[in-house]
């Protein structure tokens, strides 16, 4: 009788448990961010008289499997007069380039077809990237990638970062931000 009282305070003990190991467990877990995601904006540029605009929209082509993050970038900006009637069209294509979720670093041909050179890590759920400029060393881009709840829509949230050494103590610099903007792009293919 002790034994089976026992057995059942150790039953009770582990079906309780469970669901506090298991969404220990859910936290831990890494979103999936591969998809066709699409962010639309419209620029207005000039006074009421004149005015021109530019609507630029930007898509994400993203494969993520485990630790490997491809991402192609697609820009397409079209410039259109007072009356929003086209007057130019510009599409740029970032190649495809590939992360490595494990900080290691990597070099990716960005914009122009310069080599870029960068590290990613998970920090929680979101991925940062950390590119360093080529033309001004002290400076860095960062862009954090974040989910929403649903997996259907991509945060990207980039600051521009200046590294900065302190004259009193040089052997500790800092990161002073310059700049900063956030992008919402909503998923448009699995």
């Amino acid at each position: 009788m002790k034994n089976q009282i026992i057995i059942i305070l150790f039953l009770l003990t582990a079906f309780c448990a469970a669901p506090v190991f298991a969404q220990k467990n859910s936290k831990k877990e890494k979103p999936n961010f591969s998809g066709m995601w699409e962010s639309s904006q419209t620029i207005v540029y000039g006074f009421e008289s004149s005015k021109a605009f530019t609507e630029i929209t930007s898509k994400i082509l993203i494969e993520h499997n485990d630790n490997i993050f491809k991402k192609t970038i697609t820009h397409i900006s079209e410039y259109l007069d007072e009356n929003k009637k086209l007057i130019k069209r510009k599409e740029e294509i970032i190649p495809s380039q590939t992360f490595y979720l494990d900080d290691r670093g990597e070099i990716n041909l960005g914009e122009d077809n310069e080599s870029v050179e960068s590290s990613t890590k998970w920090d929680g759920r979101i991925i940062v990237f950390t590119y360093k400029l080529k033309y001004e060393k002290d400076r860095y881009l960062v862009s954090e990638y974040s989910l929403s709840k649903k997996a259907d829509g991509l945060t990207v949230f980039t600051k521009m970062l200046k590294k900065q050494t302190n004259p009193k103590n040089d052997k500790k610099p800092k990161l002073v931000l310059l700049s900063s903007w956030i992008t919402g792009y909503k998923k448009v293919i699995e």
